[in-house]
């Protein structure tokens, strides 16, 4: 049985973009019709309250790879993590749309991200076939 989602991008003009970044929320949304996903810190601490025993010990992993690193550095490398991630499911509508779909929308270093990454934050997270 087709969703109302479904419907909705099947028979209208709507660009159906998906408001998490949960692997599991992403992949229902393109599964009925999501082209893009939108995340942000917000979005991501949502996701994270939803799978914290799914993504502590990563948590912990990157804590103890990067000693010297700050809570917010942590904070970074999570978001760009669970950006990868979300890339995959997105990855097909990507290569499929050349490029015009299957994307998110970025995060500018201007909503948080730490001066000292805010370049590479810009240039990894920013309008690439990934879930931010």
């Amino acid at each position: 049985m087709e969703t109302p989602l479904g419907l909705m991008a099947r028979t209208t003009s709507t660009e159906y973009w998906n408001d998490s970044c949960s692997i599991a929320e992403l992949e229902y949304a393109v599964g009925n019709g999501a082209v893009g996903a939108t995340s942000n810190p917000t979005i991501v601490g949502e996701v994270l309250k939803k799978e914290y025993d799914t993504w502590l010990p990563r948590i912990r992993q990157i804590a103890s790879q990067r000693a010297a690193a700050s809570d917010l550095d942590i904070t970074w490398q999570l978001i760009e993590e669970m950006a990868v991630k979300g890339a995959a499911v997105l990855a097909p509508i990507f290569e499929q749309a050349g490029g015009r779909r299957g994307r998110s929308r970025p995060i500018r270093p201007s909503s948080g991200a730490p001066s000292g990454c805010s370049s590479r934050a810009a240039d990894s997270l920013a309008w690439r076939p990934t879930c931010r």
